[in-house]
């Protein structure tokens, strides 16, 4: 009786001792598998700042209606009596510039072609329009606009020194540069000069800002909003899949990987918000000096 007791309690013994060694491993796999999951915290970005807007000064167009027998107008005449007059008034001379030049001679251009008279053509384009085609980049523009037959340079200028909007722009001292384009041509039947002047300060007077800033950082937005769906996408799958999976840990670690690539691309992000906010803040303060 005792013999067979002896022989129950060890057979019993050895299953209880069985069952201990093969739980142990697969607690443990578990226990592994599960601390490994991490959550996804995004992080909120800073606000990505915008430049200001560009000074544009447009006093309302000059047209001289005054029939006379001679006219004759140049646009090196007209920018050596524009600086006469700033000269004149204490302000410093305007430089020459050829994109302004070719601004100014397209808007001429286009105002015989199109037959209107205002800074803004019927296609909606406007004096930021003509200069920016050429390739001219500012802070600060403004344009004067005349239409008649005056008998020359001085008594074109003289016209515009008599408008109170046009001499303004004239005697700008926040201007620095000046095109100029006087064509002769048909307006309403008539015989008559199309004269503009294109003033402006180059962007070159402010802090660069660096343009692929700001590119990186939409890119960077557009990688952050889709890794975020896939790490949702991945962490509902991770949480259908049974705990005795052998493939759940291998899941979990690209997850965990993903999840410290997402962390650091926000963290990549935010530097590079805070550098371009920091450049647009140092332009955008300049800007204000030509307001």
């Amino acid at each position: 009786m005792k013999t067979k007791q002896i022989i129950i309690f060890l057979l019993f013994a050895g299953i209880a001792g069985t069952g201990y060694y093969y739980r142990e491993p697969i607690g443990n796999f578990l226990h592994l598998a599960a601390d490994g999951l991490r959550e996804i915290k995004k992080e909120k970005l800073e606000e990505i700042f915008s430049p200001a807007e560009k000074r544009v000064k447009t006093p309302p167009p000059l047209r001289k209606e005054k029939n006379i027998t001679y006219s004759y107008l140049t646009s090196k005449g007209t920018i050596y009596e524009t600086n006469r007059q700033r000269l004149a008034n204490g302000k410093k001379e305007l430089k020459e510039d050829t994109k302004l030049n070719e601004a100014a001679k397209n808007k001429a251009m286009d105002i015989l072609a199109k037959q209107y008279f205002d800074h803004i053509a019927p296609d909606g384009r406007g004096p930021s329009d003509f200069v920016e085609n050429t390739g001219y980049d500012y802070v600060t523009i403004g344009e004067n606009l005349a239409l008649g037959n005056f008998t020359d340079d001085k008594d074109l200028v003289q016209g515009w020194m008599e408008s109170p909007g046009h001499r303004e722009n004239i005697l700008d001292p926040k201007f620095t540069e000046i095109g100029v384009a006087v064509v002769e041509g048909i307006y309403e039947y008539k015989k008559v000069w199309v004269a503009v002047q294109e003033f402006g300060t180059p962007i070159t007077v402010c802090p660069v800002v660096e343009k692929n800033l700001k590119t990186d950082v939409d890119k960077n937005i557009k990688v952050i909003n889709e890794m975020e769906e896939k790490l949702k996408k991945d962490r509902q799958q991770i949480d259908r899949i049974k705990s005795t999976d052998p493939d759940r840990k291998e899941k979990i670690e690209k997850y965990n990987t993903m999840v410290s690539d997402y962390n650091d691309i926000i963290r990549k992000t935010k530097e590079k918000i805070e550098e371009y906010n920091r450049q647009i803040a140092e332009y955008n303060n300049c800007l204000k000096n030509y307001q």
